[in-house]
């Protein structure tokens, strides 16, 4: 990524007041990956204010369901254990095409409470095998990590 880029996200997410704002922005972004997905694969493309609203939609249901904002992670529902307080974990994960030689990455970073501090995806055009592609999202991760130096990582690869 090249500095103007760094420059431009780390701006944009300095300036969330809020997280639920944070969180707002990130849901959109996931959709967004998500909706480039359904429009490749599944010929199923949303607007932008579908997506938008959607975003808004899964916020309120993760609320309703949780019965706040979040009260912490249940680890027993999927796996993935906290870090210590003050350390973000940072997850990653990739998915390969045997027939298409492609790969897509994934990085996650989260707070002890669970709560996202941030994500990104790639996807690569040419990757030679699932080892091959779960080394670049370590690579994708470790790049991320370099952009965050301010904060206290802790690794683990596991699926997102």
């Amino acid at each position: 990524m090249t500095d103007d880029r760094v420059e431009f996200w780390t701006r944009l997410l300095s300036q969330a007041k809020s997280d639920q704002v944070l969180d707002l922005f990130l849901t959109i972004c996931w959709l967004i990956w998500k909706n480039r997905n359904d429009c490749f694969h599944e010929f199923r493309c949303l607007t932008p204010q579908k997506i938008v609203n959607d975003a808004r939609r899964l916020l309120e249901a993760l609320r309703q369901t949780s019965g706040q904002r979040r009260t912490g992670v249940q680890t027993h529902d999927f796996g993935w254990q906290p870090p210590e307080d003050n350390i973000l974990k940072i997850n990653v994960d990739a998915g390969f095409n045997a027939a298409r030689m492609t790969a897509s990455l994934g990085v996650v970073a989260r707070t002890a409470e669970g709560y996202t501090r941030f994500c990104a995806k790639k996807c690569i055009s040419r990757s030679f095998s699932p080892l091959h592609a779960e080394l670049l999202a370590i690579v994708l991760g470790v790049d991320l990590e370099k952009m965050m130096a301010s904060e206290k990582f802790k690794w683990k690869r596991t699926p997102l």
